[in-house]
């Protein structure tokens, strides 16, 4: 339904449009498209003759007070999600999207497409109004949301079921924190909604040595960092989105790769893409045990994986679903002489960090 001529109006410190009649039920979730001139922006929205724009929305349209609009409106229809993980090589983000928030609201999500790609716009409402719509790419590449899970499954905050509001990853390192940054970017975050922070404890650094670190964490990522004390032990920068709906999207996410890898059956079909980052699988991994090392005595007293006479590991007949583990896990060839050189290999394999996927030979096969 176009509506054309529809002029804006200061309301408070926002801008909004009061439409003659109700074409809607008050309150029905729609879709609004606000077009001036050459520019547009969509919203989903409760309707009400009574529509309030959002402060971005008037800025990127750079609309003024008493500006002529054009308005329209469509029914709202909420996306079933997909029960498929993959879509050829990449991760359809539409399954990993929730029905409902945790505390019960309704997430809407419809799908549109821009430069040839599709993307999905997400949204939920409740009594007192609507959190923050989120657009992100359908369709994301296994690496760069892999990275971002398994960062955010060692460093970020699992917020608890009642207060999922906000995606935050702590860690002193700030090549952890471009990784971080750069991952959500791909997925369709803008650089401008993150909050940056860093916390010292004076009692174990000086203000000029903390400013000293912001100013090199500035310079590289290019961005404010706001600086406060606190108590603890060591120094840490905070990466902070404030996004329930994307917040609620990450923590489904490791729960249900989770379960899917602890899934023998289900596993196949993820070995078949063969191309997950390390910190994919190991995050997954890292949920249900403590750490590689315990998982790898596990295995061996499952008699799942085996030491040879020449210190090094390799697979019993019985650890075929552990050897697919081992082609996804590493992204680096990985031969006889690296495993010699330690006791342990998936210690090598935790932290083995390569940007591109080398041609892997089964574990196995290098032990013979």
């Amino acid at each position: 339904m176009k509506i054309d001529n529809v002029k804006a109006y200061k309301m408070g410190n926002k801008l909004g449009v009061c439409l003659s009649k109700f074409y809607f039920q008050k309150g029905r979730p729609v879709q609004i498209k606000v077009i001036k001139e050459n520019k547009e922006k969509v919203f989903l929205a409760k309707f009400n003759r009574i529509i309030v724009l959002r402060k971005d929305m008037g800025n990127s349209l750079n609309l003024k007070h008493q500006d002529l609009i054009t308005i329209e409106l469509d029914e709202n229809k909420n996306l079933s999600r997909t029960s498929e993980l993959f879509n050829k090589d990449r991760i359809d983000m539409l399954s990993l999207i929730p029905e409902k928030t945790s505390k019960g609201y309704e997430i809407i999500v419809t799908e549109f497409e821009e430069n040839n790609e599709a993307w999905l716009r997400i949204w939920y409402s409740h009594e007192r109004g609507s959190g923050k719509q989120l657009e992100i790419r359908r369709f994301a590449k296994i690496g760069s949301f892999g990275s971002l899970l398994g960062q955010y499954q060692a460093e970020g905050t699992k917020n608890k079921n009642s207060h999922r509001f906000r995606v935050e990853f702590t860690n002193k390192i700030i090549p952890e924190h471009q990784e971080f940054i750069n991952s959500l970017i791909k997925l369709g975050i803008h650089k401008e909604d993150f909050v940056f922070r860093f916390t010292f404890n004076p009692n174990n650094i000086s203000k000029q040595d903390a400013i000293d670190h912001v100013i090199q964490f500035e310079y590289i990522i290019g961005c404010k960092v706001k600086i406060s004390e606190g108590n603890s032990k060591g120094i840490g920068f905070k990466t902070v989105l404030r996004n329930t709906i994307l917040t609620e999207i990450v923590l489904n996410s490791l729960d249900k790769i989770r379960n899917l890898l602890a899934n023998e059956n289900k596993f196949k079909e993820f070995s078949a893409y063969g191309k997950f980052s390390t910190s994919f699988v190991r995050t997954s991994l890292q949920l249900e045990r403590s750490s590689a090392s315990d998982w790898l005595k596990n295995k061996v007293k499952e008699k799942l994986i085996v030491k040879n006479n020449y210190n090094s590991w390799s697979l019993s007949s019985e650890g075929e679903h552990l050897s697919q583990i081992l082609k996804i896990w590493t992204e680096d060839y990985l031969n006889l002489k690296k495993l010699k050189q330690i006791e342990n290999p998936f210690c090598l394999l935790e932290t083995l960090k390569v940007k591109k996927l080398k041609k892997i030979k089964c574990l196995s096969e290098e032990g013979t």
